[in-house]
C-alpha cells in the first residue's frame, strides 16, 4: 500500500487550485464541501468558477503562477488541462517546500491523490486505486451509494448529538451490543424514511439504559480454506461483524485482516472457550476459526457453551 488513507481536517486550511476550466471546477466542487479556504489561480475562469468567485465562495487569483500563493498553500492542486509543464513545475516547488500536492492524472507528481467519495456526512467513504483504475473506483462508489441511503447522514448526525449521553450511561448488555441493536434496528427504520422516529427510539433506549429487545449473541464457526480468497462471502461477513475473533495461533494474517480493526482477538490452541463465553454473555458476535481437520473438534467444544453454533464450511456457497 503506497498511499495511506487518512481523513484530513481542512478547516481554515489554504487549498490552491491551478486552472480555470472544467477539471479545476470539479476539484473546486469537491473542496468547497469542506471548510477549506479555496483559491483558484488562473487568468480566466469558466462560467461556473466565475460564479463561485462572485458569490465569495472561493478566491480568484488571475495568474498562471504566484510564488507567494503557492508557498502559502497547505494543499496545491494542478488542474490546468492546458499547461501540464506549469502544473509539474508547481508540483516540484510544493514538494520541495514539504507541502501536499495533487496533479490531476499524474500520480508520479503527487504526494496525495483524491479518492472517489461517497458523502453521507458524517459518514464518508473514500475509495482509491492509487491512480491505477479510477473507473473501478467509480464502480465501487456506485455500489456503496446504493447501500447507503440519503437518510444515513441525518441519522448519524442525530446519533452524534446523543453520543455524549450514551458515553456516560451504562448500556446493557454491553455498549457494543447496544450499538449492534442500533445498526440492526433503528438504522433500518431511518433508511426506510423515518429518521425522527429512529432517533427517538434510540433516545428512549438510552434513557432506559438498554435496548428495547434482547440483543442476541451470535457464535459462528468458520472453516479456514487453503486460500483465503476462497472464503465464502457469508464467512467474510461474519468476520467483519465479529466483536471477538477466536483463532488458532497459526491462522493466516490475510484471514485476520478481514476482521474489524477494533474487534478483539484471541489466539490460542485450542480455542479459548472462556474468552468466547464472556463475549457471548455480553451479547457479542463471535467468529471462531478452525482448519478443516480441527472443525469437528472445535464444533464439539463450542457446542458445550450452550449457544447455537452457525458453521460455515470453506466449500459452502456464499450469500
Amino acid at each position: 500500500m503506497r498511499y495511506f488513507p487518512l481523513f484530513l481536517d481542512l478547516r481554515g486550511r489554504s487549498v490552491l487550485i491551478r486552472g480555470g476550466g472544467e477539471t479545476a471546477a470539479q476539484k473546486a466542487r469537491l473542496f468547497l464541501r469542506t471548510e477549506a479556504e479555496v483559491t483558484v489561480m488562473w487568468p480566466e475562469l469558466n462560467e461556473e468558477l466565475a460564479a463561485l468567485a462572485a458569490q465569495g465562495r472561493l478566491a480568484h487569483l488571475p495568474a498562471r503562477d504566484d510564488r507567494a500563493a503557492v508557498a502559502g498553500a497547505w494543499l496545491a492542486i494542478g488542474a490546468s488541462d492546458v499547461d501540464p509543464e506549469g502544473d509539474a513545475e508547481m508540483a516540484r516547488k510544493v514538494r520541495r517546500w514539504g507541502r501536499v500536492v495533487n496533479i490531476v492524472d499524474r500520480p508520479e507528481l503527487c504526494t496525495a491523490i483524491t479518492p472517489a467519495i461517497v458523502d453521507r456526512d458524517p459518514l464518508v467513504v473514500a475509495i482509491g486505486t492509487e491512480g491505477v483504475a479510477p473507473v473501478l473506483a467509480q464502480r465501487v462508489k456506485t455500489l456503496a451509494e446504493s447501500f447507503l441511503s440519503s437518510a444515513t447522514g441525518p441519522f448519524l448526525a442525530g446519533l452524534a448529538e446523543l453520543r455524549p449521553r450514551m458515553m456516560e450511561t451504562p448500556l446493557e448488555p454491553s455498549p457494543r451490543a447496544f450499538w449492534n441493536w442500533i445498526m440492526d434496528g433503528p438504522r433500518l427504520r431511518a433508511e426506510a424514511g423515518d429518521v425522527p422516529g429512529a432517533l427517538e427510539e434510540v433516545r428512549a433506549a438510552v434513557e432506559r439504559g438498554r435496548a428495547p429487545v434482547s440483543v442476541a449473541a451470535r457464535l459462528s464457526l468458520l472453516e479456514l480454506p487453503s486460500d483465503v480468497d476462497l472464503m465464502p462471502l457469508r464467512a467474510v461477513r461474519r468476520m467483519q461483524e465479529a466483536d471477538l475473533v477466536a483463532h488458532p495461533t497459526d491462522a493466516p494474517a490475510a484471514a485476520l485482516e478481514l476482521a474489524r480493526r477494533d474487534a478483539e482477538r484471541s489466539a490460542a490452541d485450542p480455542l479459548d472457550l472462556e474468552a468466547i463465553r464472556e463475549a457471548l454473555a455480553e451479547g457479542g458476535r463471535v467468529a471462531a476459526l478452525a482448519r478443516g481437520e480441527a472443525v469437528a473438534e472445535a464444533l464439539a467444544a463450542l457446542s458445550a457453551l450452550g449457544q447455537p453454533v452457525e458453521t460455515i464450511r470453506a466449500g459452502a456457497a456464499g450469500g
